[in-house]
Order: C-alpha cells, then sequence, then structure tokens
C-alpha cells in the first residue's frame, strides 16, 4: 500500500531487546504527562485482523499503568449497537481527558466493511467518511491526541498466516471466514483502504501505514509513533486542527427564520376546548408512537429549551401523559458532572440518543453550550461559536440515520416569567423550583435573548428546524407542541390510521 508515512523495515533481535524496555518506560512515563496537560488519547489499529494489531495492543497495554486506559476490542455489533446511529458504540467508549483508549475495533472497521459488502452506495461511503473526519476534528479540538495505525500485510503474507493459523489449532488467532474473505478480496480491500486513509488523514488525525510482516520492526514503529505524538501534544500544550476541504452535503440552513421579537404570546384557548384537543392529540400520539414502535425504522428525539418558568415541565407531561413508558425516556440536563466535564461536551448527550423504536425527550440540551456556556463564561468565544457547526453536523449525523428531530423554544415574555417567578416563590408546592441563579440570569435577560436569536438563526436546518412557541398561555402552548409532534412522526411513518 502506498501511503502517507507508509516506511518497509525490519529489525534484528538484539537491536528489539535494545529498544524496546526504554520505549515502554517512556509511555508509561508520559501516561503521567497526559494528567498534568489535561490531555486524551484514542489509539485505533486497522488492517486485516492477522496484521498483528491484537499483539499490538497486548504489548502496548503491558507497558501502561491499567488504572490510565481501557482497550475496546472487535467483537460483533450487537442488537443494541446495531439499533442505533452508527458512531454511538464508539461515542460512549471515548476516553475522558487524563485516559487513553486502545480500539481494536475502529470506526474505519466498520465503514471498510460495510463499503466492501456492498452496504454502502458511493455517496454513503462518502458521506461516512466524512462523519468520521467530523468526529475527529470535534476530539481534536478537545484536546484529543489521535493516533491511527494501519497494519500492512501483503497478499503472499497474508495467506502464510491464515495456513499457519489454521494448523496451530489452540494458537493466538482462530482463522474464521472473514479473514478468508478479506484474503479473497485483498486487491479491491487493498484499494478501498487506501481510499478510505487518503480522504481522511490529517494533521490532527494522521495515518501511519506501518510494513507488519516483521512483528517486531512493527512493534517498535508502534510505540515510536505512539511516543512521539503524545510528546508533540504535551509540547504544544493545545491540538490545532488543519483545515479541511468543504464538506460534501453540509446542512442547509434555514433562512428568514422567525426572532423571539416576532413570537406572537398572544394566542389562547378555553379550558374545554383545550381539554377536548389534548385528548384527541395524546390519543394520535399513542398510535403514532405504536406504529415506531412496530416499524423499528426510526428513534425519536424531541428537545426542549426556553426560558426558565416557560412551562416545559407542564408541556413534556402532557406530551408523554398516555405514551408506553417502556419506549420513552425524559432527560433532565443540569451541571454536568465532573465526569461529564472531562469529556466532549457532547458525551453526555451521546450516551442518551435513543436506538431505535424508542424516544428520548431532552429538558434542556446540547444548546446549554451556546446558551449558559456562551453567556456565564464556561466556556471561551472560540468555543461556542465553534459549537454551532458542531451541533448542525451532530445532528445531521442522527437525521440520517432516521432519528427524527423535534426542536422547542418556549417563549414567555421578561414580564410573565416574573410573574411566574413571584407566583412560584408564595407557593410552598413550587418554592423548591426556584434559587438564587434564577433570579440572576434575570438580569442577563437581553444577553440571553441574543444567544437564542442567534442560535436559532444558526442551528435551524432543513433536517432539524426549530419550532418556537409561545408560551403566556400554557394551554396552547401544549397544543401546538403535540401537534408539531405528531406532524413529524406522520411525516416519517405515514399517517396511517387506527
Amino acid at each position: 500500500m502506498t501511503a502517507t508515512n507508509v516506511e518497509p523495515g525490519r529489525i534484528d533481535k538484539e537491536a528489539y531487546k535494545r529498544a524496546l524496555p526504554a520505549l515502554k518506560t517512556r509511555l508509561r512515563e508520559l501516561q503521567q504527562l497526559l494528567r498534568e496537560k489535561r490531555m486524551a488519547v484514542v489509539v485505533m489499529f486497522n488492517g486485516v485482523r492477522m496484521s498483528g494489531w491484537e499483539d499490538s495492543i497486548k504489548h502496548l497495554t503491558e507497558a501502561l499503568d491499567p488504572r490510565g486506559f481501557v482497550v475496546h476490542s472487535t467483537h460483533a455489533i450487537n442488537e443494541e449497537e446495531e439499533r442505533h446511529q452508527w458512531l454511538w458504540r464508539f461515542w460512549i467508549r471515548l476516553p475522558a481527558r487524563e485516559k487513553l483508549t486502545l480500539f481494536g475495533n475502529t470506526w474505519y472497521t466498520r465503514a471498510l466493511r460495510e463499503r466492501m459488502s456492498g452496504a454502502q452506495s458511493p455517496a454513503e461511503w462518502e458521506r461516512t467518511l466524512e462523519e468520521i473526519a467530523d468526529t475527529e476534528e470535534m476530539l481534536a479540538r478537545n484536546q484529543t491526541v489521535i493516533v491511527k495505525f494501519w497494519l500492512d500485510l501483503s497478499r503472499k503474507e497474508l495467506k502464510k498466516r491464515l495456513r499457519d493459523a489454521e494448523e496451530e489449532h489452540g494458537g493466538f488467532y482462530t482463522v474464521k471466514k472473514d479473514d478468508w474473505r478479506e484474503y479473497d478480496q485483498y486487491e479491491r480491500y487493498q484499494e478501498t483502504a487506501r481510499e478510505m486513509i487518503e480522504s481522511t488523514s490529517s494533521s490532527h488525525a494522521p495515518w501511519h501505514v506501518i510494513p507488519a510482516t516483521d512483528d517486531r520492526y512493527r512493534r517498535i514503529r508502534i510505540f515510536e509513533i505512539l511516543t512521539a505524538a503524545i510528546e508533540e501534544a504535551a509540547e504544544k500544550g493545545r491540538i490545532e486542527p488543519s483545515a479541511r476541504p468543504e464538506r460534501h452535503a453540509p446542512p442547509v440552513i434555514l433562512k428568514n427564520v422567525k426572532t423571539l421579537a416576532d413570537v406572537d404570546l398572544s394566542q389562547t384557548i378555553s379550558e374545554e376546548d383545550y381539554e377536548d384537543h389534548k385528548v384527541a392529540l395524546q390519543a394520535r400520539l399513542r398510535k403514532l408512537q405504536q406504529i415506531v414502535i412496530e416499524q423499528e425504522k426510526h428513534a425519536v428525539v424531541v428537545v426542549y429549551e426556553g426560558w426558565d418558568a416557560a412551562g416545559k415541565g407542564g408541556n413534556i407531561r402532557r406530551l408523554t401523559a398516555t405514551l408506553d413508558p417502556q419506549y420513552y425516556d425524559v432527560v433532565p440536563i443540569s451541571k454536568p458532572t465532573p465526569e461529564e466535564k472531562s469529556h466532549h461536551y457532547l458525551w453526555r448527550f451521546w450516551k442518551e440518543i435513543p436506538k431505535r423504536s424508542h424516544m428520548t425527550i431532552f429538558d434542556r440540551s446540547w444548546y446549554g453550550r451556546v446558551l449558559v456556556e456562551r453567556i456565564e463564561g464556561f466556556c471561551t468565544e472560540e468555543e461556542w461559536r465553534r459549537a454551532y457547526g458542531e451541533i448542525n453536523s451532530f445532528e445531521q449525523q442522527l437525521v440520517r440515520a432516521n432519528v427524527l428531530l423535534v426542536k422547542f423554544w418556549l417563549h414567555v415574555s421578561e414580564d410573565e416569567q416574573l410573574r411566574r417567578f413571584q407566583a412560584r416563590d408564595l407557593d410552598p408546592h413550587k418554592r423548591h423550583k426556584m434559587n438564587e441563579e434564577d433570579w440572576r440570569n434575570r438580569g442577563k435577560w437581553a444577553e440571553y435573548e441574543q444567544a437564542v436569536n442567534d442560535m436559532v438563526a444558526r442551528t435551524s436546518t432543513a433536517d432539524a428546524p426549530w419550532t418556537i412557541i409561545g408560551g403566556k398561555c400554557k394551554r396552547p402552548a401544549r397544543v401546538r407542541a403535540m401537534q408539531t409532534v405528531i406532524e413529524a412522526l406522520e411525516k416519517a411513518v405515514g399517517k396511517k390510521k387506527g
């Protein structure tokens, strides 16, 4: 294979014995440096299984402090993983800062197998590589060192290893049908891998193609490359991703979206009409949920954002009142925990993304990055400005995976919020909802209003538009939310009656 950073070579036994101990010691020392620099490391091994990546992981882990790393090795995709967006199984296993993760089954493994099997068209293959590149850029900006190895074997050497493994019963490798399939498709496999490597190699996530015929040489080069990558990142103190070409199909940002000043807050509905609407809408929601469950094609994500006291909780209760609780979750989002802070900010939301047939309702969401974190200074201006694109990419990946995404902003006036705050203070059953921070945030109303308008303008896309609901009167707001979810579900699954 001809690719960037490929190098031929062998190493004799004596030189190997001299070099390996020092490299192991240095790698273990670098684990402490990771803690000091608050960086994470992702190491990905790729290539045919007989190329030796399992052996490579084994030798690396022998050198590392076991408290500072985790290994995620190859296994067949289980039912839970198959029913999620395809990157979900990797996102939930990404390391926290100060940790190192070794992947023996990577997003490239999955992508390459699907392309080789014909499960992906050329356009789908291109989008998959784009999603990988987006993910790696996000991780690099979150101070994650990414090191990608392709362990290269000739067709002749692969055949030899397969035959040797079949003859050596009970040895390190058990030969599987997939191993021989990779051999039979060797030329096409190599060509597809070359295309993948050339499309996804970058300064912040480079590929290293290592000839894997000589095991000693392979091990030494992996240690050398990994230690050098960590040392370089630690010395710079910051990872700066390289510029990327224009995206193949970026999300389509909607034009002329409403601002909060455009929202009609005068809508009302009588209690009798509200009850009639509510009963009919809740019944329709339950029937549509059953269709989603039976079809097993879609997952549903509903995002609620809005002012404090705008009525999110009551709105969610009416939306879920008749739904089967086995198939939905409500996820309230509060301040991130120390563990969540040590990951990319999207990590804690990826964990909650539902599998097909299920619904997750977020009471606040990833949009905190461009709202409270922006206003309160919990992230830098560079970080929250970058987040618009990251969020659009994240949501586009979900929509491509048949995740139905509905986003609400519940709006009330500043005066109405004050009235509700005062009413809560006087009600012993609602007083617990109030705290000093709620009152303090009112003093930044204008800043938050600008942040909301920016958020809606920059993240209202054709596939994931915002619906802004006037919530001065809670009854029409609840009806509007249910109607919006119903319309989205009917568009996705068909307007089936019954």
